[in-house]
């Protein structure tokens, strides 16, 4: 393997960074909905909407009982592709906000470990359609 490929993937700078961090959803205040990625769905990590104003928020979709509002949802998103997703992340009780996570590691943590590892993956996602080979390396 190229040792620059690595380096590539692994330095891929800010610009890589960003496009797999993602809002970790507590009251939704501070998350844009549909320009902030905060969808626990990789690629774009944002949801499918019909067109919304674009200071609409998360919080927009929850309710004051801290649950989220599945008619507005169901009204607002292609159902089969964002609905589950979002009932799917659980709400805080009022007492955290919003904040960042790394989506590839299970605590939500960036390490230089994590990191590593999310570069393995793309090298083997990268050699895969290259060549059809595959790749391995690495814990």
């Amino acid at each position: 393997m190229d040792p620059r490929i690595f380096g590539k993937v692994f330095y891929g700078g800010e610009n890589c960074l960003l496009k797999v961090i993602l809002w970790r959803i507590r009251d939704g205040t501070q998350v844009r909905l549909r320009e902030d990625p905060w969808l626990p769905r990789p690629l774009t990590f944002r949801p499918i909407t019909r067109p919304l104003e674009p200071d609409v928020r998360v919080t927009d979709l929850i309710m004051y009982s801290g649950v989220w509002n599945e008619e507005l949802i169901d009204r607002t998103f292609c159902a089969f592709l964002n609905r589950d997703a979002i009932l799917s992340i659980p709400l805080s009780d009022g007492s955290h906000s919003d904040g960042i996570l790394w989506h590839y590691e299970d605590s939500g943590s960036y390490t230089v470990k994590s990191r590593y590892r999310f570069s393995l993956r793309v090298l083997a996602l990268l050699f895969s359609q290259n060549d059809g080979g595959s790749f391995s390396g690495g814990p």
